[in-house]
């Protein structure tokens, strides 16, 4: 079930960041930012006030929960605005497999330091899936090349 899960979440990952990339074009990096943030924000208060009427949502002290884990929406922001400005420059599919390589990094090198744990064989199958995502995107980004150079 979490595997289809993460499925959906990287496809609509790539919605997203498409849709405000979109968006940030037509009225700039920060002011896209801001409209996706608040429109978010609305809706998750909308979900959180529904659930709270309905008993479905209970509210949790927050004593015990890491001051880093709060940074979580400044970080968001941070990747909303990269892909605001580099997906016009550069196609969805290239944008999405360069992420996707900057995603492995990050979690080989936090399984390292936070969970003291490194598998050889996760590092090289990660590497292996990027190597062929890369094959598969290769043709695409060929064509595309004018694309991305002359940007």
């Amino acid at each position: 079930m979490y595997i289809i899960l993460a499925i959906i979440a990287g496809i609509l990952t790539v919605f997203s960041v498409s849709m405000n990339a979109q968006l940030g074009e037509k009225v700039g990096v920060a002011q896209g930012v801001l409209i996706n943030f608040t429109s978010g924000f609305i809706l998750i208060s909308v979900v959180l006030g529904l659930g709270i009427s309905m008993d479905i949502v209970e509210f949790v002290s927050l004593k015990g929960v890491p001051v880093y884990a709060f940074f979580g929406g400044i970080v968001g922001v941070g990747i909303t605005g990269l892909c605001n400005i580099v997906l016009p420059k550069i196609p969805v599919l290239v944008a999405t497999i360069l992420m996707f390589v900057g995603q492995l990094v990050c979690g080989i090198i936090m399984d390292i330091v936070f969970y003291d744990t490194f598998s050889l064989g996760k590092c090289l199958g990660g590497i292996l899936i990027a190597f062929g995502i890369y094959l598969v995107a290769k043709k695409d980004v060929s064509q595309d090349a004018n694309k991305v150079i002359t940007s």
